[in-house]
């Protein structure tokens, strides 16, 4: 089954056809590719670095293992989100200070605060997992 195509910038004008093509793609495959979303090849680049980076040989990924900061393997540990045998994740918190300054659920002196943004981001080597951080 081809992958439905949609412009954006025919949805963003209300374009009848695109609207169709949407509800359409929606409700019988669930997926479409979105066009001239304007969202920047830097940005769409994170999603290849990160798949490379969870594709990685298990070796890679405990180097940045920890139960809240850095690589979280499948049964890791246990969050409110969902149970920890379903999914593997990378957790990080606040990149830059000046970006939550005075905002009390970053920097907060509540028990929170301190659990998920308390720990130090830890990243892998640039060699391992070439881009990632950035």
């Amino acid at each position: 089954m081809p992958l439905p195509s949609v412009s954006m910038a025919a949805l963003r004008s209300r374009d009848a056809a695109a609207l169709e093509a949407l509800r359409a793609s929606l409700s019988s495959v669930g997926f479409l590719h979105l066009s001239d979303h304007g969202i920047a090849s830097e940005v769409l680049g994170a999603l290849s670095v990160a798949r490379a980076f969870f594709e990685s040989d298990e070796d890679t990924k405990s180097k940045v293992a920890h139960p809240r900061k850095g690589f979280i393997p499948v049964d890791g540990c246990v969050n409110a989100v969902r149970p920890p045998h379903l999914h593997e994740k990378f957790s990080c918190g606040r990149l830059a200070e000046s970006l939550v300054d005075g905002d009390p659920y970053y920097a907060g002196p509540s028990e929170e605060a301190q659990l998920y943004f308390g720990d130090p981001n830890k990243w892998p080597d640039e060699k391992d997992a070439p881009g990632f951080r950035a």
